[in-house]
């Protein structure tokens, strides 16, 4: 009988781990950050409402976590994923709600299917730790080029983004974006630009008008895949606001 080296072992087993320990990690941090998380207004002023939109944008926007590569008729994929957004103002939803927040934190689940035509769609369902609030979105991306051993895939995406069980806080955005990958063995860098426009309002008891936000993004990422078992990190930058995320899950 073959006997396998103990430290390939444990190589292999740290490749399966570290992206669930990495999400782990940041879904503790996220609610962590976010433990004092509210909707509710307290002393409503524009200026304020404004830039908690700005930060609420950057936290639930649609988040690409892939490639821009066409994920094929027989494609799919799903998975955990978790955001980290830290806020530009703490200040402002203190003023506004009476909480000081830190950062916004999502953490949920995320699924995919490849289409003929090179067309893939998904979608993402996720709770904001720290409050009873929820969001969920979908996305539809073409595939412009499908890529090649010697060329990048390039793709395109149009997405939808709602919250649901936010208080005082109505949220609905819309975004799209080019991406451009090129996969290297297990590994696939990707980076693109995009724009979104979000409108979050509020009941007319408080005199605010909507807070409407239309913001450039880019964002890179790093995709790896070994067999069914595969990660993404990504770094967005949207606005002024940054945003950490992780996904982890099986593609087939």
């Amino acid at each position: 009988m073959t006997t396998i080296p103990e430290d390939f072992r444990m190589h292999a087993h740290s490749r399966f781990l570290t992206p669930r320990l990495l999400l782990a990690g940041l879904a503790l941090a996220s609610a962590g950050a976010a433990h004092a998380l509210s909707f509710d207004i307290q002393a409503p002023n524009q200026s304020d409402f404004r830039s908690v939109a700005k930060d609420l944008t950057a936290a639930i926007d649609y988040k690409a976590l892939d490639s821009a590569a066409p994920g094929g008729l027989t494609g799919f994929s799903v998975g955990t994923f978790g955001s980290y957004a830290p806020t530009r103002d703490s200040a402002a939803w203190d003023r506004l709600t009476g909480h000081k927040v830190d950062a916004v934190g999502l953490v949920g689940l995320r699924a995919s299917k490849g289409l003929p035509f090179g067309l893939d769609v998904g979608g993402f369902y996720t709770r904001l730790p720290g409050s009873d609030a929820t969001a969920w979105g979908g996305e539809v991306r073409y595939a412009i080029l499908a890529g090649s051993v010697a060329t990048p895939a390039v793709a395109v995406r149009g997405t939808y983004s709602r919250a649901s069980n936010t208080g005082d806080f109505d949220y609905r955005s819309y975004g799209a974006d080019v991406s451009i990958s090129k996969g290297f063995l297990f590994f696939t860098p990707y980076s693109g630009i995009g724009y979104v426009r979000s409108d979050t309002r509020t009941d007319a008891r408080f005199g605010l008008d909507p807070a409407r936000v239309n913001q450039a993004k880019f964002f890179t990422g790093l995709r790896f895949n070994l067999l069914l078992i595969g990660g993404t990190l990504e770094y967005e930058r949207l606005g002024s606001n940054d945003v950490f995320s992780l996904k982890a899950g099986l593609s087939f």
